[in-house]
């Protein structure tokens, strides 16, 4: 069985004692979530706070056939769904609303009769997610306002940009995307992206065990909480990565967490949280980071990366020392002797 990418960093996050809860909300209006395809043909769809859910695949069992991730409503369209189209004894229910019709592997595509078009018309789908290129080319060719988008991403950005009201009034173009199955990243680029996870991972375990009233400790000398040390590593991450997919794909926000630089001017983002709160968060824009990494396969590792001023070698390892740096200084600063019990 092939492991995702993603999957090494869990492992990774577990080999240094840390497990992580789910990921505090934080996040912008019209954060998209991501969809591809996994090993066993499952469609995989995760938000931005961290919830993953799968719609059929080889190993479905009692999966839900239909969700609302994030304002989106994603239904799986099975081969005996499509068969049952047009059927007078036994219809296939009509759905409605739906902004993403993702078509499970197997379904025959070679009558795609008129009460086919018409049940995918009138689903209300803006997005249209298959494996199978003859399919697309034939969804294309008989739904009105169907268009072939890019095939070669593996990883998909949506998210929902109208209500429904008004995107039954604008008729946007339906979306029609080849989605292959989920491959893992170059090797050179997986190992630069898992130093990085294994030194955030690391950090999140120094931050996990402290109290709020540590996280708050300023020293006498004046230098930085360990809290803004925090939040400065996760912002800066989140910052450069969100402008690097922005560049690629619009859908995908610039995020600017980043505290204030100076400690006279810094106000902490979440005060009363714990370490542990922390490193939750921490954990969430590495997952984040890695979500779109298979936008990045392609992208020269020793050129300017879309959108940003660094090279993607010097990026992930800049991150890497980031980590490693700050997270030394937040260990010395509990060695001090004014530094609080809990």
């Amino acid at each position: 069985m092939r492991i995702r990418p993603m999957n090494r960093f869990f492992a990774a996050a577990f080999l240094f004692g840390l497990v992580v809860a789910a990921a505090p909300a934080r996040g912008e209006t019209g954060d998209p979530i991501v969809v591809y395809r996994d090993a066993n043909q499952a469609w995989v769809i995760e938000s931005f706070a961290g919830k993953t859910i799968r719609l059929g695949g080889k190993d479905a069992g009692d999966r839900p056939l239909s969700v609302t991730v994030d304002g989106l409503h994603l239904t799986l369209v099975t081969v005996q769904t499509w068969k049952r189209i047009g059927d007078a004894k036994q219809p296939a229910p009509t759905p409605s609303d739906v902004d993403v019709l993702c078509f499970e592997e197997g379904i025959d595509w070679s009558d795609l009769s008129d009460a086919r078009t018409d049940w995918l018309r009138q689903s209300g789908a803006t997005w249209f997610l298959t494996s199978d290129s003859k399919a697309a080319e034939r969804l294309v060719k008989n739904i009105d306002g169907a268009v072939l988008k890019d095939g070669k991403r593996g990883v998909l950005a949506m998210r929902q940009v109208a209500a429904p009201e008004a995107k039954k009034s604008s008729k946007p173009a339906i979306k029609t995307h080849v989605v292959p199955t989920l491959e893992p990243l170059p090797d050179e680029l997986e190992s630069l992206f898992v130093a990085m996870e294994k030194a955030c991972a690391a950090s999140q375990q120094t931050f996990a065990s402290l109290s709020a009233k540590q996280m708050n400790f300023r020293p006498p000398n004046g230098t930085h909480t360990p809290r803004w040390n925090a939040e400065h590593m996760m912002g800066r991450e989140l910052l450069f990565f969100s402008q690097i997919y922005h560049a690629i794909d619009p859908a995908v926000p610039i995020y600017n967490w980043n505290p204030k630089q100076m400690p006279p001017e810094y106000v902490a983002d979440q005060p009363a949280w714990s370490g542990r709160r922390e490193a939750e968060r921490m954990e969430q824009v590495s997952r984040f980071v890695r979500r779109y990494a298979d936008w990045l396969r392609d992208v020269d590792l020793d050129a300017r990366a879309p959108g940003s001023r660094w090279t993607l070698r010097g990026l992930l390892r800049q991150m890497e020392r980031h980590y490693n740096e700050h997270t030394a200084n937040v260990v010395k600063k509990q060695k001090l002797p004014e530094w609080p019990r809990r």
